[in-house]
């Protein structure tokens, strides 16, 4: 529009010179009337006004999504709507109103992924989607499970997830409205996904590893698609905040607007791995993360700076809400749900104990009792099993946080042994010799690539085991000729490694 005036006057001034000395004898001869022009009130619109509207809308945007990525990328183990907060520790679903002393205890189970919009929660519990009244009233089953469920986003009225295929080692993107119904495909390779002015903004995969965004407008059971942006590197860890897109690449988090330019470097002094425990959390004004290895929760202004401790340990899943840091640290052989206000950063570390030690969490005991009557009872019978089954059909019903590594069982030990080898840790495998110092062993020396870089977790869960003996452990794989039996020595109630044959 504002090119329309400029245009105008062009054209004026060439029609002008075309034909001067006629226009100066019709100006000469011609009387002008006088014209009356009516008065027109001319209405300033306020830079206020323009930011209110805008601020409106976010807010209307905000009630609409049932949760943050970066939350559900860190497990989704909070989210709030109205007046309401929904939290999980793992056994149990709480719901807190404001004001009010005492939560609510609304469901129980392995729960994550939470989403909250109007009085209505969401959640995945085991690989099941359910919704919830704010009062643990009207329970429903959307949607029954049979692989793995991924991240889960609500907007409105349409629930996106995905699904994890052990057979392709891919996510596949599902949509479906809030009552269960019309479950749609809508594509393979999903790496992350958003909602964003009600439209929903997907990364998927080139063969070529060359990744897009795509764009869908949802109307269930129909949708239409575009391809949004074309991007050179890996969005794994997309989160798209108002105008601007925030991601990992090369070990630092960076940011770049929507239509893909304007990159920033937001760590120039810090490095972030990507598999680190926990993803980059844009929330507010911050983005939270924690370091490989570290587990101390850092954040830098979204536009940028030095990282700053909070002085908070996560060792597992957290959400932020408000100023509210819901977190799992793992305590005197427990994890514990904690609770931190994340108002006042401490520019120190402060011992974690201190800060988890009133929030009456719960978590996992040190004893594993239960889980080695399991892993007896699976393997009494000869049969061998795969890492991925025994951890999606057994050992997820006792525990939702990750692996459990217990070196006082042989299948323990031997889950250790596979880990260290496929992620080349030779100081997690140590831990497995009887003297680290002395103990030299061709521990690389086999025939397989272990760091298959195109597979989930690098193969890991595609090991298969069988208790051979009761010091032994028979490992073998489907995808070759992969067949070798590990020896274990116990010790003061632990298994060490001794040597392998292959077969």
């Amino acid at each position: 529009m504002k090119q329309t005036p400029i245009l105008i006057t062009a054209l004026l001034l060439l029609l002008a010179a075309c034909s001067s000395e006629k226009t100066e004898r019709i100006v000469e001869q011609q009387v002008q009337p006088e014209l009356e022009i009516e008065s027109v009130e001319v209405v300033q619109i306020e830079e206020e006004q323009v930011e209110s509207e805008e601020s409106e809308h976010v807010v209307q945007e905000a009630s609409l999504l049932g949760n943050t990525v970066g939350n559900l990328m860190n497990g989704g183990i909070a989210a709030a709507s109205g007046e309401f907060v929904y939290y999980s520790d793992f056994q149990h679903l709480f719901s807190h109103k404001q004001g009010e002393a005492e939560p609510k205890t609304i469901d129980d189970g392995v729960i994550t992924q939470l989403n909250a919009v109007g009085d209505w929660v969401y959640y995945q519990k085991q690989m099941d989607i359910w919704k919830s009244k704010s009062n643990g009233e009207e329970k429903q089953l959307l949607f029954k499970g049979d692989e793995n469920l991924g991240q889960m986003l609500v907007y409105d009225d349409v629930i996106a997830f995905r699904v994890y295929s052990m057979e392709n080692h891919d996510y596949t993107l599902y949509v479906m409205n809030t009552d269960g119904e019309h479950v749609t495909e809508m594509a393979n390779m999903v790496d992350q996904y958003t909602f964003k002015d009600g439209q929903l903004y997907y990364v998927t995969h080139h063969p070529r590893h060359k990744d897009w965004i795509m764009k869908a407008t949802l109307s269930l059971p129909e949708y239409e698609t575009e391809r949004f942006l074309d991007i050179q590197y890996d969005l794994l860890t997309m989160q798209m905040v108002d105008e601007t897109i925030y991601y990992i690449q090369s070990n630092q988090i960076r940011s770049m607007t929507l239509d893909g330019y304007g990159e920033l470097n937001l760590t120039p002094q810090q490095q972030v791995d990507v598999y680190g425990y926990s993803t980059p959390n844009v929330a507010g004004e911050y983005i939270y993360f924690s370091e490989y290895g570290d587990y101390w929760l850092y954040r830098i202004p979204t536009t940028g700076g030095q990282p700053v401790e909070t002085g908070i340990r996560v060792d597992g899943y957290y959400s932020i809400i408000g100023n509210q840091l819901y977190s799992f640290t793992f305590n005197e052989g427990q994890y514990w749900l904690g609770i931190s206000t994340l108002d006042n950063v401490a520019t120190e570390q402060q011992l974690y104990e201190e800060q988890y030690a009133n929030t009456g969490g719960v978590g996992y005991a040190e004893d594993f009792t239960e889980l080695f009557a399991m892993y007896d009872e699976i393997f009494s019978g000869g049969q061998s099993i795969t890492l991925g089954d025994l951890l999606n059909n057994y050992e997820s019903e006792l525990y939702a946080m990750d692996e459990i590594f217990a070196q006082e069982h042989l299948v323990g030990a031997a889950k250790m042994f596979l880990y260290s080898m496929t992620f080349k840790d030779q100081e997690y495998f140590s831990s497995l010799l009887p003297d680290p110092e002395n103990d030299l062993y061709p521990t690389w020396n086999f025939n397989y690539e272990f760091d298959k870089d195109d597979a989930f977790m690098k193969g890991f869960y595609e090991f298969e085991i069988r208790l051979a003996s009761e010091r032994s452990v028979d490992v073998s794989r489907d995808d070759g000729d992969f067949r070798f039996t590990l020896y274990f020595e116990e010790i003061n109630g632990k298994f060490y490694f001794d040597y392998y044959v292959q077969r």
